[in-house]
């Protein structure tokens, strides 16, 4: 993975590499999971690729999901479902995000082992 985001980088920059991920792989129906400690800003530019990943997803009908803290950004407004950890001390969401992961992680085995 590493390879492929420092060479589309290289050529294109970061701001589109999920966004490209997203038009090459994604299909209706799908899920995209997003982790943003601030959820993106467009005016600032944090998390551009992020945001335009989503977008790409809302396009394509695939479902957008984002665990977000502090004010929740963009991200918060442009999902479908946002787990929004309102805290602005990143060690902490960063501890929290984690916690939740471990229990979608857990719901989703137990789903499917059903």
């Amino acid at each position: 993975m590493a390879p492929s985001i420092t060479a589309w980088a290289n050529d294109f920059g970061y701001e589109t590499y999920f966004e490209r991920q997203v038009k090459a792989h994604g299909n209706k129906n799908d899920m995209l999971f997003l982790i943003s400690t601030g959820g993106g800003d467009l005016k600032e530019g944090s998390s551009i690729n992020l945001i335009k990943a989503a977008n790409e997803a809302n396009k394509r009908s695939i479902l957008v999901v984002s665990l977000v803290s502090k004010t929740g950004g963009e991200l918060k407004k442009i999902s479908d479902i946002c787990i929004h950890v309102k805290n602005d001390v990143t060690a902490f969401v960063q501890e929290a995000h984690m916690s939740i992961m471990h229990c979608i992680c857990e719901i989703l085995e137990t789903e499917l082992d059903k």
